[in-house]
């Protein structure tokens, strides 16, 4: 299964007015089976511990982060190497049938 581990880490560098944050946006898998979400909320603590530690000593530190699964529900690929189809050869139109109208005329009645 493939899962997304998503958030922000927020902090400051030197004043109030120089505040920062960095995007979390890590993709990985883990195996497919009955213990796959635990297995990935384990890989998650441990990307947060990591991130935790890089910056949680930063001034203002905070840190929010989410997991989600990552479901493909479409896909499409593009491949110039695959030879075309020929083309058929061009058949001859037929000829246009003219509009069938047809005018009477009515003798004036009298």
């Amino acid at each position: 299964m493939e899962f997304q581990l998503y958030g922000m880490i927020g902090y400051a560098v030197g004043s109030c007015h120089d505040d920062r944050s960095v995007d979390i946006n890590e993709e990985f898998s883990v195996p497919d089976g009955p213990n796959a979400k635990a297995a990935a909320i384990e890989k998650s603590r441990e990307i947060v511990q990591k991130l935790h530690g890089q910056y949680s000593h930063l001034t203002d530190y905070s840190l929010a982060a989410g997991l989600r699964v990552i479901t493909e529900i479409w896909e499409t690929h593009f491949e110039e190497a695959i030879s075309a189809i020929p083309a058929m050869p061009a058949k001859k139109a037929k000829p246009a049938v003219p509009a069938g109208f047809k005018e009477k005329t009515r003798k004036p009645t009298t």
